[in-house]
């Protein structure tokens, strides 16, 4: 599974792509660490209360409590202030894991009739697809929703000696 990453960067450039009540999805965004070195995030979605207090501001450097969910998607999970308080809501995390499990309920169960569909087009060839759309389902319905649960976040903090009360 994915590991929690606490990162010090500062936000060169990036793309809004979509937000809305939970949070917003940027797209290529380019950060700088702080040992200089530049880092690309495909796609970067952040939590409303997160990015309210703070956490994406361009030009500024900024803790991140980061978190790869798939291969180029990741979150921002939490973001130190400047005074060195965690700013954090485990509900809009707990709202981006139940996006992700309905996306996955669709992947399930559009899996058969696309590939049907896919198939009688293509000859055959496109029933190939109903078992990559059967795994993204899977992964979207239980590996998603597993690596964002609070109860693992709360595991992931303690191992990087961060103290985190539940709600």
């Amino acid at each position: 599974m994915s590991e929690l990453k606490k990162m010090v960067v500062v936000i060169k450039n990036s793309v809004y792509n979509v937000g809305d009540s939970t949070g917003s999805s940027y797209d290529r965004v380019r950060v700088e660490d702080e040992r200089g070195q530049t880092r690309y995030f495909k796609s970067l979605i952040v939590p409303a209360y997160v990015k309210k207090k703070g956490a994406f501001t361009e030009g500024v450097p900024r803790t991140w409590y980061i978190k790869e969910i798939k291969k180029g998607v990741s979150v921002i999970v939490a973001y130190e202030s400047p005074n060195g308080s965690l700013e954090y809501d485990f509900d809009e995390i707990k709202i981006i894991a139940r996006s992700n499990l309905l996306m996955g309920l669709k992947f399930v169960v559009l899996a058969v009739p696309a590939g049907i569909v896919i198939g009688v087009a293509t000859y055959g060839v496109g029933l190939l697809v109903i078992p990559f759309f059967v795994y993204s389902g899977y992964r979207h319905l239980f590996k998603v929703p597993a690596m964002l649960s609070q109860k693992r976040l709360i595991e992931d903090f303690s191992r990087l000696g961060v103290a985190i009360r539940p709600h």
